[in-house]
């Protein structure tokens, strides 16, 4: 067992410090610790990096992240608002800032942000219908704490990846019959990794997926990537005929108009045709199996 000097305990530590995101995310302790020894020049043991991060700590520079094995550099208080700002900038990608001004002044960046996952704002709500943009095949939400959570009646999501449980969040939070519609990247449509086609075969079998609908990229300002919806329910034979047994599927990867160079969108005649054919498919008759719709 080693013990580090002071004055080399102090320099490792300003490295830690340099290393860790500025941004207050959190980084792997193996990764930080690797991260440690290149900035260092000399291989960081984990006795000795575990002695430095604990000083850290305890000098309230950083804090341990969500979950087992993270680390996490701790915002100085008075940049508060200046990292708020920054993330919501670096939200703000391409879009133009007179804009953007009308969508952040509202938002949540100068009030308290809640973890839905572990602090549920409504706890004894269930609702009607849920409309919900969460992030994109978000990594760091702490999955490895929600082991054994009710509302992961499909499957347990995997650790590295959100998208699974916030569609079973939304529908645990549904009252009988409601419905819910969630936008997420197209990938989760077909990833097979870490258990999710299961969870997604789980929600086809359950019943529970009312309509899916493939987008096309560029869509975002802030990532290229395509997204899809997914429109989810509890109750088919409810809000409309009896639709057991059937899932619509929409192929809209060919609709919409480049407005910008980089910025697709999606006219008033996409949307119309989109939502009359769900509308449609919910009010008239037709063969009781899922199929295929696809527009160019």
């Amino acid at each position: 067992m080693t013990t580090l000097e002071t004055e080399d305990e102090a320099d490792l530590g300003d490295r830690l410090l340099e290393v860790l995101p500025g941004d207050g995310g959190t980084i792997g302790n193996l990764a930080a610790r690797e991260s440690l020894s290149r900035a260092a020049g000399r291989e960081i043991n984990e006795e000795d990096y575990e002695e430095v991060k604990e000083r850290l700590v305890a000098l309230g520079l950083i804090r341990k992240g969500n979950g087992r094995g993270r680390t996490k550099k701790e915002a100085p208080a008075k940049d508060f608002k200046a990292v708020r700002w920054a993330s919501a900038d670096k939200l703000r990608a391409q879009m133009d800032a007179a804009e953007y001004k009308h969508l952040v002044l509202g938002l949540i960046f100068l009030k308290d942000i809640s973890d839905t996952f572990a602090r549920d704002q409504f706890p004894d709500q269930n609702f009607d219908y849920i409309l919900a943009n969460p992030p994109f095949n978000i990594s760091d939400w702490g999955g490895e704490n929600y082991e054994n959570d009710p509302r992961w009646v499909y499957g347990r999501p995997p650790v590295g990846n959100a998208n699974y449980a916030w569609l079973q969040h939304m529908l645990w939070k549904l009252r009988l019959g409601g419905e819910a519609g969630v936008v997420l990247a197209n990938g989760s449509m077909s990833s097979n990794q870490s258990g999710e086609g299961q969870i997604r075969e789980a929600l086809v079998r359950g019943d529970v997926v009312e309509v899916m609908v493939a987008l096309p990229g560029q869509l975002f300002l802030n990532t290229q990537i395509p997204g899809c919806l997914w429109f989810l329910t509890n109750d088919k034979t409810q809000c409309g005929r009896d639709r057991r047994g059937e899932t619509l599927f929409i192929d809209a990867r060919q609709m919409g108009t480049m407005k910008t160079r980089v910025e697709r969108v999606l006219t008033d005649e996409d949307i119309e045709k989109i939502a009359g054919t769900v509308a449609s498919n919910t009010a008239s008759s037709w063969p009781g199996k899922p199929r295929r719709t696809t527009w160019k």
